[in-house]
């Protein structure tokens, strides 16, 4: 079991949000390891049932969180323009599918928590 870090996912991507990120960079922020190691404790936890009410709010702040992030990704992906030739990927994130849909996907309470492996880099990526 892992322990809630330092800082919140609410922290950390408002952290980055202030950085002024461009384009790119939103598109291939990851949460930090530690962060994502606690999501998927969370999640562990919760199909066990053990979660107590303040870890259910973490967990629920992280799905959240994860909506808004794709979102963003979303968002900037579509805003990027088009390529008419080959001469080969935008960034690190050689697809849309790749940047937003999450691999493995889990079910919670009906809705869906996920992460996902970027394919090119092999970390962890929280989407």
């Amino acid at each position: 079991m892992s322990l809630a870090p330092a800082k919140t996912v609410l922290d950390e991507i408002t952290d980055f949000l202030l950085t002024g990120p461009t384009a790119e960079e939103i598109i291939a922020f990851q949460l930090p390891e530690a962060l994502e190691q606690r999501a998927l404790d969370l999640l562990e936890r919760n199909r066990e049932n053990t979660l107590t009410p303040d870890e259910r709010a973490e967990m629920e702040e992280f799905m959240r969180m994860g909506h808004f992030m794709n979102m963003l990704k979303r968002k900037n992906i579509a805003a990027r323009p088009s390529r008419t030739t080959w001469a080969g990927p935008v960034t690190s994130v050689t697809s849309t599918r790749e940047a937003i849909l999450p691999l493995p996907t889990r079910k919670l309470d009906g809705r869906r928590f996920c992460f996902t492996r970027a394919a090119n880099n092999g970390r962890n990526t929280f989407g």
